[in-house]
């Protein structure tokens, strides 16, 4: 497994721990080349995998998630503005989904990139009670 550079092992595949970042060598990369995989570095752009297992374009990737990061920051401010408004069974994903609706019914995003922008979301899933905790809870209104 690669977690921040450190590759995990069990001693039947050859050692306890192989650190790539000062080795030079990641096994993962190396295996992500000989499968073609698609790699992706943080200075690059958005690298996406739709829900059919397609690679999304990059520009098209790369819209989606300022789009994420547009609805987070506009979620923060609700969220600071109308604390003692929010239900407690509202939550961070409900805004998302909310406010792709409300963009794709003004005609300022197509289904292709509510799809996009929701699986994003999606993903963070995992993460929704922290999200809600810390960012707070938040409604259509």
């Amino acid at each position: 497994m690669l977690i921040y550079g450190q590759v995990a092992q069990s001693d039947e595949m050859g050692g306890l721990e192989n650190d790539s970042s000062s080795t030079g060598y990641n096994p993962i990369v190396e295996l992500a080349k000989e499968t073609g995989t698609p790699l992706h570095q943080w200075n690059e752009s958005t690298l996406l995998i739709d829900g059919q297992g397609r690679s999304v374009d990059r520009s098209e990737a790369d819209r989606a998630l300022k789009r994420v990061w547009q609805i987070l920051e506009e979620a923060m401010e609700y969220s600071i503005k109308r604390t003692h408004d929010l239900l407690p069974s509202a939550s961070l994903y409900n805004y998302f989904i909310d406010w792709c609706h409300r963009a794709f019914r003004s005609g300022d995003m197509s289904q292709r990139e509510v799809d996009l922008v929701q699986g994003l979301a999606e993903m963070w899933g995992a993460y929704k009670q922290y999200f809600d905790d810390v960012v707070g809870k938040f409604t259509d209104s």
